[in-house]
């Protein structure tokens, strides 16, 4: 089962995907307003990354298991991706909001101004503070030499009159040939990888 899950409502068979240039078909598909990893690697590795996460993240913080989605450029085929990929010098950024899967996971007060109680940062503070967003930001360097990998986590604190600043909204549409993946986070580890084209 999906961590987030997704509305049977929002189900349709009405949308078309692309099996090659001048074929398509019409598949089944849903959809979902979240917050999902999202990694736009369409300069570096010619592609789009998403992970969705399954419902052991919630229950079992050691057993990260995820959904990853790999979906080429417009106009690369998959075919054409998987038998002609090579690693290539490249550094990919991404940054991830936090604040609602902290509050999914019912760390609520720090974020209410209300309820937050930060006078341990700042005692004299004439407003109260509270958290407002909590951003991650990764970096993978790739070359020659091998990956080096950086992260940092952000928590934005202000007085009580500032609003929360707001991510960006992304549009993942896969509705042409990808690669997928179910990987154990913690490990590292691909316990499942499969390619869907279609019917």
């Amino acid at each position: 089962q999906w961590f987030i899950p997704f509305s049977k409502d929002l189900t349709t068979t009405t949308k078309s995907f692309q099996k090659a240039k001048t074929n398509t078909v019409n598949v089944q598909m849903t959809q979902i307003v979240s917050e999902f990893s999202y990694i736009n690697a369409t300069d570096s590795i010619q592609a789009q990354i998403v992970e969705i996460p399954f419902s052991t993240t919630r229950n079992n913080k050691n057993l990260q298991l995820v959904f990853t989605i790999i979906l080429p450029n417009e106009g690369v085929t998959l075919a054409t991706y998987l038998s002609s990929y090579h690693y290539q010098n490249s550094k990919t950024q991404s940054a991830f909001d936090l604040k609602k899967p902290l509050q999914t996971a019912n760390v609520t007060d720090v974020f209410d101004k209300t309820e937050a109680n930060l006078k341990g940062i700042s005692p004299s503070q004439p407003s109260p503070l509270y958290v407002t967003d909590v951003i991650h930001q990764a970096i993978i360097d790739v070359d020659e030499n091998g990956v080096t990998a950086a992260a940092v986590t952000a928590i934005i604190i202000g007085p009580g009159f500032i609003d929360p600043p707001r991510s960006e909204q992304i549009v993942f549409n896969y509705n042409r040939p990808f690669l997928y993946l179910i990987l154990e986070k913690t490990s590292g580890l691909v316990i499942f990888v499969g390619t869907y084209y279609g019917k």
